[in-house]
C-alpha cells in the first residue's frame, strides 16, 4: 500500500490553554450577525455573535477568527484598536481577546470573567471597559493587558449600559438611566466611591434618560439618547442639537468634518445645520464606520456588511443561526441540520450544508410559519429527509421534491437562500385528507402539531411522535409498500396511544429506540420511559403485550426526564436523562456517573458509531466511551470540554460521526464543530494509512503520529534489520481510536538513535500495513 507522510502543526493559542489537539478540529459559525465594527488602516474589522473577521474593502476579501484561532469565546459585543495597533474584542461572557497582528497570536484576558461587556475604549495606555454593571480599567502593554479595577459603587444601579468613552480628561458611562463620567486618570482619583462619579439626566438637559451612544470630538461629546441628541462641551454644559428632529438615535459615527447618525434601520448625514437621509435597511443597523474615502460602512442586524453604495451586504457563508441543533449526513454526503432541538425551539427553518455552501430554508406566510420551528432531522432507508416542527408538523424533502403533512388549509412560500442570492418557491394548500394525518397538540392554538422524533424498525415502518396530542394518538407508524416505498397515504398508517394503555402525561414523548428483541422504547419527558411490544406485528393488536414502565421507582435512572435512548451494538440500551446517564444490559439498570460517566449530567444525545464507540452530547461538553473496553475503567472514558478541545460552546445539543470520512459532526449552541480525531477516523481497511512527522527529530514536545487505522489495531516498531524497538497498542495507551503515537522510545524507555525505523500495523483479523520513519537524533 501506498503511505502519505505529513507534517503536523501544533497551534498555540495566545491563552495557551488548548495548544494540543486543535488541528482536529474545525469551527464553523454564523457571522453575519454583527454586533460592532472598527477600522484598521484599510481593513475593518468586525465582531459578531460567530467570531470576528477582517474585512478588505478594496477586493471583498477577508479572514476569519474563531475558537480555534485562539479567541476564547464567540459570541463578541465590540471591537477596538489601541496605539499598539492590536486588535480588541471583548465577549458577551466577559472575556476580552487582544490579537497581535505581527504574530498573529490572540490572547485571552478573563479578570472580568463573568460580567457582560457592551463596549471597549482605549485612550492612551488604558482600556475602558463598559459592563451592564460598572466600568473596568486595564493598562495596555506592547505585550500585556493589566487589569486594575472595576467600578461599581455608583450614583445609581446599573442595568443596562451601551456605551464607554474618553472626553476631556473624564471617562463618560452611557447607561439607560443616564450618562455617568469621572475623571479618567484613576490612579489619582478614587473611582470606588460613588462620590466620584457624577450623573447627567434630562435634569440636566438630555433629551432622554436612555444614553444609546456617546462619541467624543475636537471640540465636544455627541450624545446619543432615546428621543434625541446633544452635545456636551469641555464645561461639562449640555445642549440638545435641535437641528436634529428625527426623534432617538442609535449610533452616532464621526469622522473629521463627516457626521452621521443612526435612527434603528434609518441613516443620516449632517449636511450644515440640516440632516440628509442616505437609507433604510430592512432591519436594525448595529454598527458602522467611515472609512478614508468618506464611505460609510454599517453593520446590519442578522444582515451582514455593507456600505452606502452597495445594495446588496456582504455575507459570509455558513448557518443561519450559531445554535445547531439535531443534525444529520444523507447518503449524498450532504449535512441536514435543524435549527432548534427538543423544547428548544428556534424559527430559522433548516440548513443543509454540502460542504462546499450552505442553503437555508425558511417558511413564510400564516402558519406556514410554524414549520420553522425544527426540532429534529431524519433520513430515511429511502434517502428521504424528514423534518420534525414544533407546531409546524412535517415536511420531507425527496431529492428537489418537498412534501408535507399539517393541519391548516392555506398556500404558502419557502425561500432557499445561499450567499448568492435566494430563491422562492410557492406552496400549494394542503388536501384535506393530508391535514387529517396528524393530530393537534393539546394547546390552546389550533392547527398546533408537535413532530419531535422518527425511526424506523426492523421491517423498514416509519414510526413518529404526536406530541402532547390532542387526540388518543401519540405514534403513527408509516409502513411500505411490496415495492419498499413509504406510504403516504395515510389511509394506510397506523396509531397508537390510548390503546395501548398510555396516559396524557406519557404522550410527552422525547425519543424512541428499538432493542435488540424489536421492542419499541419510548422515552418520555417526565414519565421515564414505556417499552412496547408489539411482537413486531404493527397491524395486528392481538399479539401486543402490556406496556413495561421504567421510571425512577423501579430502576436506576437518574430522572424520569427521558432526552435521548440509544442501543448499541452489543445490545446494552443507553438512557440520556436530565440528570445524568444510565444503560440496561438485559437485566439490570446501571447508573454512570463521575469518572465512569459522561462529563456533565444533562445528556442531550446519545450516538454510537459503526465500531460501538458511544458519543454523549452533553451541556458541559462531548464525552466517549470506547468500544470493547470496561466501561466501569474511568480510562475507557474520554472526555472533550472547550478547555481542552476546539468545542466552541460547552453545551453540545448533537453527533453525527462519519467513519469513511473521518469527521464527526458536532452540534453546539455556538455553531458546528468538526472533528477529525482518533475515535471519528477508525477505518475498516488500512488504505488510507497517513503518518508523520517526516523527518520526525525526537524533542519532548513531538510525537510520530499513524492515521486511520482499522479498530482494534497495534503497531509494532522495527529497526532496519527487523529487531523489536516498541510495541503501541491499546493496553498501554499508545493506540486510541483509529490513532497511534510513538514517542521516539524503545520498551527501555530510552531514545532510539537517528535512523530508518519500520512500523508495521496489524489487528486480530490479520490485516496489516506497514511505513517507514525517519529519525533524528540530534
Amino acid at each position: 500500500m501506498k503511505i502519505r507522510w505529513f507534517f503536523l502543526i501544533l497551534f498555540i493559542s495566545g491563552m495557551g490553554l488548548k495548544a494540543q489537539g486543535l488541528q482536529d478540529w474545525k469551527t464553523i459559525t454564523y457571522m453575519n450577525d454583527i454586533t460592532d465594527m472598527v477600522r484598521f488602516g484599510e481593513e475593518i474589522w468586525v465582531s459578531t455573535t460567530g467570531g470576528i473577521y477582517k474585512f478588505i474593502p478594496e477586493d471583498s476579501t477577508y479572514q476569519t477568527f474563531t475558537n480555534i484561532d485562539g479567541l476564547g469565546s464567540l459570541d463578541l459585543t465590540s471591537v477596538e484598536t489601541d496605539r499598539y495597533d492590536h486588535i480588541l474584542a471583548s465577549s458577551r461572557n466577559g472575556l476580552i481577546n487582544r490579537y497581535n497582528r505581527d504574530l498573529g497570536l490572540w490572547n485571552v484576558y478573563s479578570n472580568l470573567k463573568g460580567e457582560e461587556i457592551v463596549d471597549l475604549f482605549t485612550h492612551q495606555d488604558t482600556l475602558w471597559v463598559a459592563t451592564n454593571k460598572g466600568v473596568g480599567v486595564f493598562l495596555l502593554s506592547e505585550d500585556h493587558l493589566e487589569f486594575r479595577d472595576f467600578f461599581n459603587n455608583l450614583p445609581l444601579m446599573v442595568e443596562k449600559a451601551y456605551r464607554i468613552t474618553v472626553y476631556n480628561n473624564r471617562v463618560y458611562y452611557a447607561t439607560e438611566n443616564g450618562l455617568l463620567h469621572a475623571p479618567s486618570d484613576f490612579i489619582k482619583n478614587n473611582l470606588k466611591i460613588s462620590e466620584a462619579w457624577k450623573l447627567l439626566t434630562v435634569n440636566d438637559g438630555l433629551p432622554d434618560n436612555s444614553i444609546r451612544d456617546v462619541v467624543p470630538t475636537e471640540d465636544s461629546l455627541l450624545v446619543a439618547t432615546g428621543v434625541g441628541a446633544a452635545s456636551i462641551d469641555n464645561n461639562i454644559s449640555v445642549s440638545k442639537i435641535n437641528s436634529w428632529t428625527g426623534g432617538f438615535v442609535s449610533k452616532i459615527l464621526v469622522s473629521g468634518e463627516d457626521v452621521f447618525f443612526i435612527r434603528g434601520s434609518d441613516y443620516y448625514k449632517q449636511s450644515g445645520n440640516s440632516w440628509i437621509f442616505i437609507n433604510n435597511e430592512d432591519k436594525l443597523v448595529t454598527a458602522g464606520i467611515i472609512d478614508n474615502f468618506s464611505v460609510l460602512w454599517i453593520g446590519i442586524d442578522n444582515g451582514g456588511l455593507k456600505n452606502s453604495f452597495w445594495n446588496h451586504s456582504f455575507l459570509i457563508d455558513g448557518p443561519a443561526s450559531n445554535h445547531i441543533g439535531v443534525l444529520t449526513k444523507d447518503q449524498n454526503g450532504t449535512l441536514w441540520i435543524a435549527n432548534g432541538k427538543f423544547k428548544l425551539a428556534k424559527n430559522l427553518g433548516f440548513y443543509k450544508y454540502d460542504f462546499n455552501r450552505w442553503t437555508n430554508y425558511m417558511y413564510y406566510d400564516n402558519e406556514w410559519s410554524r414549520k420553522n420551528f425544527v426540532v429534529t432531522v431524519y433520513e430515511d432507508l429511502s434517502g428521504k429527509i424528514w423534518f420534525g416542527a414544533w407546531g409546524g408538523g412535517i415536511s420531507i424533502i425527496d431529492d428537489s421534491t418537498l412534501d408535507y403533512f399539517h393541519r391548516w388549509g392555506e398556500d404558502g412560500r419557502i425561500f432557499k437562500r445561499t450567499n448568492e442570492g435566494e430563491e422562492e418557491f410557492s406552496l400549494p394548500e394542503l388536501s384535506s385528507e393530508k391535514r387529517n394525518c396528524l393530530a393537534e397538540t393539546n394547546v390552546s392554538d389550533d392547527d398546533y402539531t408537535v413532530c419531535p422524533y422518527f425511526i424506523e424498525d426492523d421491517q423498514g415502518n416509519l414510526w413518529g411522535v404526536i406530541y402532547l396530542s390532542r387526540s388518543s394518538d401519540y405514534l403513527f407508524v408509516i409502513p411500505r409498500d411490496q415495492q419498499g416505498e413509504l406510504q403516504l397515504d395515510c389511509t394506510n398508517w397506523t396509531y397508537f396511544g390510548r390503546n395501548i394503555g398510555m396516559s396524557d402525561d406519557e404522550s410527552q414523548i422525547s425519543s424512541l429506540e428499538y432493542d435488540d428483541f424489536n421492542r419499541l422504547w419510548i422515552g418520555t419527558f417526565g414519565s421515564g420511559i414505556l417499552v412496547f411490544d408489539y411482537n413486531g406485528t404493527v397491524e395486528n393488536r392481538s399479539d401486543d403485550q402490556p406496556l413495561i414502565r421504567v421510571n425512577t421507582r423501579n430502576a436506576s435512572l437518574f430522572s424520569n426526564t427521558i432526552l435521548s435512548i440509544k442501543r448499541d451494538l452489543d445490545g446494552i440500551i443507553w438512557i440520556g436523562t436530565a440528570g445524568g446517564l444510565s444503560s440496561f444490559d438485559g437485566q439490570n439498570f446501571f447508573k454512570h456517573v463521575g469518572e465512569v460517566g459522561p462529563v456533565e449530567n444533562k445528556i442531550n444525545q446519545i450516538y454510537v458509531d459503526s465500531f460501538n464507540n458511544k458519543w454523549f452530547a452533553t451541556d458541559g461538553g462531548l464525552s466517549i466511551l470506547k468500544a470493547d473496553e470496561n466501561l466501569w475503567d474511568p480510562d475507557a472514558w474520554v472526555h472533550y470540554t472547550q478547555d481542552n478541545s476546539g468545542l466552541p460552546n460547552k453545551i453540545v445539543n448533537s453527533i453525527y460521526v462519519d467513519q469513511n470520512k473521518g469527521e464527526a459532526y458536532i452540534g453546539t449552541e455556538s455553531g458546528l464543530a468538526i472533528f477529525s480525531g482518533s475515535f471519528s477516523e477508525i477505518k475498516e481497511e488500512l488504505n488510507s494509512v497517513i503518518s508523520g512527522p517526516s523527518p520526525f527529530v525526537l524533542d519532548d514536545n513531538t510525537e510520530f503520529v499513524i492515521k486511520n487505522l482499522v479498530f482494534g489495531a497495534s503497531v509494532k516498531i522495527l529497526n532496519i534489520n527487523g529487531r523489536l524497538v516498541r510495541t503501541l497498542s491499546r493496553e498501554n495507551g499508545r493506540v486510541e481510536g483509529g490513532r497511534a503515537t510513538w514517542d521516539g522510545k524503545d520498551q527501555s524507555n530510552a531514545r532510539v538513535s537517528s535512523g530508518v525505523y519500520i512500523y508495521l500495523i496489524y489487528n486480530e483479523e490479520g490485516i496489516t500495513a506497514s511505513g517507514k520513519i525517519a529519525v533524528i537524533n540530534p
